[in-house]
């Protein structure tokens, strides 16, 4: 295994001017150009000799923060009749056993 370039910091040359190469040699060590984006250097990819990507490290992940007691506070409403009865053109359909087949405790005996 080659050994790991040292960080863009440690080569001053690199800090302008990214590094340059064709897509035949990025194929070939895309793993190697990843490692050395990851550390910092900005690498073109480059057919026929134009300039057609550029592969850059990408910033660092914000850990995601969970919402606590109290954070969503005046963000959700509920109304005040949400637990009323339903509307008689509503109610129908949860009580008929075509979609919603009594359980077996509840079916009628014969």
């Amino acid at each position: 295994m080659p050994k790991r370039r040292p960080p863009i910091e440690a080569r001053p040359g690199r800090v302008s001017e990214p590094h340059t190469v064709n897509l035949y040699e990025a194929k070939t060590r895309l793993s190697e150009l990843v490692d050395r984006a990851a550390d910092g250097e900005e690498i073109v990819i480059a057919k026929s000799g134009t300039p057609m990507a550029r592969l850059v490290p990408l910033p660092a992940a914000q850990p995601r923060r969970r919402p606590g007691p109290g954070q969503l506070k005046g963000k959700l409403w509920v109304s005040d009749d949400f637990d009323d009865p339903l509307p008689p053109e509503i109610q129908k359909y949860f009580d008929d056993p075509v979609i919603f087949p009594p359980d077996d405790d509840e079916a009628p005996t014969a």
